[in-house]
C-alpha cells in the first residue's frame, strides 16, 4: 500500500495483497466437471488432454484436476481524497473537512480456476476447500469527513 500526496490538497491511496506458493480444492469445477457433465470438455472431447477427461469420468476417484494453483494479486483498494482548505472547513462550522471516492476488491490476477482463491467453504477446515461460495464484493464508497 502506498499514500501519495500532490496538488497541495489531495491525495490517491493505493493497496495490493499477493499470496503465493498454496493450492486449493476447486470442488466447483469437480462437481460441474465429474458429478453433472456440464464442462466444455464433454462437447469437444477432441480438445482435451486425455488424461482430464479420463479423471472427469472416474467418477470421483481420480481428481488431480480440481487441486489448482491458488496464487494471486488482488487489488484491494483505491482511494481519492481532496482535504478541503480550512476556510471551506469553516463554513461548514468544522475544524477540517475531507471528502474521499474509493473502490475496494477491485481486481483479482490469479490462474486459480474456481472464483475467488480465498473464498472457504466449510471455516476451520483443513482442507482448503472451494465450493458455492461468492468472491468479495466490488464497492464503491463516497465518505465525507469534518472534524471539530
Amino acid at each position: 500500500s502506498n499514500t501519495v500526496r500532490f496538488l497541495t490538497h489531495f491525495r490517491a491511496y493505493a493497496m495490493l495483497d499477493a499470496a503465493q506458493g498454496a493450492r486449493r480444492l476447486d470442488n466447483n469445477i469437480r462437481i460441474r466437471c465429474q458429478l453433472f457433465h456440464t464442462c466444455l470438455e464433454y462437447v469437444q472431447p477432441q480438445n482435451t488432454d486425455p488424461k482430464l477427461l479420463a479423471q472427469y469420468y472416474s467418477g470421483g476417484s481420480l481428481r488431480d484436476f480440481s487441486i489448482t494453483d491458488a496464487r494471486y494479486v488482488k487489488f484491494r483498494e483505491l482511494s481519492l481524497s481532496y482535504d478541503a482548505p480550512a476556510w471551506i472547513a469553516a463554513r461548514a462550522g468544522a475544524r477540517a473537512l475531507s471528502l474521499t471516492a474509493s473502490g475496494r476488491n477491485l481486481h483479482i490476477w490469479s490462474p486459480y480456476t474456481g472464483i475467488d482463491p480465498e473464498s472457504q467453504f466449510v471455516a476451520g477446515s483443513p482442507t482448503q476447500v472451494d465450493q458455492a461460495e461468492l468472491p468479495q464484493l466490488t464497492t464503491y464508497n463516497l465518505t465525507i469527513h469534518l472534524s471539530y
